[in-house]
């Protein structure tokens, strides 16, 4: 049986709940000074006999400008089949994760932007169900550009530290590149190569692609879904999403 991915064990899925819906790599933007952001969704994992499903929430504050706070948090439910045929399943609560975005640079050379992300992972999640057990954190830089009136072009390039205790899982790099645009007013196609790799053992790149469609139902509410497939080395098998992002004001600025 193939091992659960890298990245599903290290319980970094409460950090992609807002990293972009749908998609792993995140852009620049930030929310508002006086909006709150709520992002929920599912995903479903399938890698050989395993499936594995995740309930995922998140808040986002616009706490200045160019300055947002986040936390994210959810719920796992997984089985998988041993090799003798016996089926085993587990629910769980995934790892808190609380995040900043700083957007540092917004009006660059032909409307480049840049963005720094640290995020601080705190172990809820049993650490035999794709939990680290430790306190991680992670640090991530982000790009965006237009590319016309109607796509963007996004970079993401991160570090995970792994806190002592976590068994055999080493630190991770990870990067991402994305595409959105425009389809109609109302709709728009993104997709995204996702890759990672572990610092510290002999462990080859490994590389995911996702794709999707967003859905502004109306000012402030998008929905979304999208698949997605590993490429290349231990990654799922395939992965499917579903969720909504909701904008709207907390406070008169």
């Amino acid at each position: 049986m193939k091992r659960v991915p890298v990245w599903l064990i290290a319980g970094w899925l409460p950090v992609l709940a807002w990293a972009g819906r749908p998609l792993l790599t995140d852009d620049t933007g930030t929310v508002q000074p006086g909006h709150v952001e709520a992002e929920a969704g599912a995903l479903g994992i399938g890698n050989g006999p395993m499936r594995h499903v995740d309930a995922l929430a998140s808040l986002t504050l616009g706490m200045a400008p160019r300055l947002e706070a986040g936390a994210g948090f959810g719920a796992q439910w997984e089985q998988r089949r041993p090799e003798e045929g016996a089926h085993e399943s587990f629910t769980d609560c995934t790892d808190l994760a609380l995040g900043l975005k700083w957007q540092g640079w917004a009006e660059g050379p032909a409307g480049l932007s840049l963005a720094l992300a640290p995020t601080l992972k705190l172990p809820f999640a049993n650490q035999n169900k794709n939990g680290t057990g430790t306190t991680d954190f992670d640090l991530t830089g982000l790009a965006s550009l237009p590319l016309g009136e109607r796509a963007n072009l996004h970079f993401n390039a991160g570090y995970i530290w792994i806190g002592d205790g976590a068994g055999e899982l080493s630190d991770l790099l990870h990067l991402g590149v994305a595409l959105d645009c425009a389809l109609t007013p109302a709709w728009q196609w993104v997709g995204e190569i996702y890759a990672e790799q572990t610092v510290e053992t002999s462990e080859p790149w490994v590389f995911y692609a996702n794709t999707g469609l967003r859905w502004t139902v109306r000012e402030g509410l998008t929905l979304d879904g999208a698949v997605g497939a590993g490429l290349h080395g231990d990654m799922p098998d395939i992965t499917a999403t579903l969720g909504l992002t909701w904008n709207l004001a907390w406070r008169e600025e």
